[in-house]
């Protein structure tokens, strides 16, 4: 399987909001749950979780080390604070696509002011405050697109057992009720993928 930033890949994708969490524990088809996929399955990031609303997300990734500032770069995640360019009192997180003549950014991301719990992309006016986030290079992505998943660690149930058993206690295993509760909504996503790479 093909990832390419820029597409809608994101597994959690189906129609509506949800207040389920998903396997980061943000809330599923929300800025964050669709950055933390992009971080996680794009970038490799390992052992993460959701750390809050989207505008706290540039600090909370400098605290940890990663090179956070004001200049934009195809995969960054971009931070919005609130009033940015429209954005709500939580922030929004997005991941950058491109960036344009005069500081314009194209981003993609769920949950955008008028794309309630879907996905789209945006064009950004440049705004002085915004923070991007630098992860690094998309695993995989020697060219734009085309980058490749983690790799799957495979899970099988003991002889005799309950596949689907066991992958629940995986989930739980790795990301408490949150990832139980995506599982639930998405089954036929953990199936796909055994053993749950993404996870972080």
């Amino acid at each position: 399987m093909a990832v390419t930033l820029g597409t809608n890949d994101y597994p959690l994708g189906a129609s509506g909001c949800s207040t389920a969490a998903d396997w980061w524990g943000c809330e599923i088809r929300q800025c964050t749950s669709f950055c933390a996929w992009r971080a996680t399955h794009d970038f490799g990031l390992r052992n993460f979780r959701c750390p809050g609303n989207a505008r706290v997300w540039g600090s909370w990734f400098a605290a940890r080390g990663y090179r956070v500032d004001s200049t934009p770069a195809y995969g960054a995640i971009a931070c919005l604070q609130p009033g940015d360019n429209g954005t709500f009192d939580a922030g929004h997180v997005a991941v950058v696509l491109g960036v344009m003549p005069g500081g314009v950014v194209r981003t993609e991301s769920y949950n955008w002011c008028d794309e309630c719990c879907a996905y789209s992309q945006q064009t950004l006016q440049p705004v002085g405050s915004r923070r991007y986030i630098h992860l690094g290079t998309p695993v995989g992505t020697a060219t734009v697109g085309g980058a490749a998943p983690l790799p799957i660690r495979p899970v099988r149930a003991p002889s005799g057992g309950s596949g689907d058993l066991l992958l629940a206690a995986v989930i739980l295993g790795a990301v408490g009720l949150g990832g139980y509760a995506a599982y639930r909504e998405h089954p036929q996503w953990f199936h796909e993928h055994p053993g749950g790479s993404t996870f972080g």
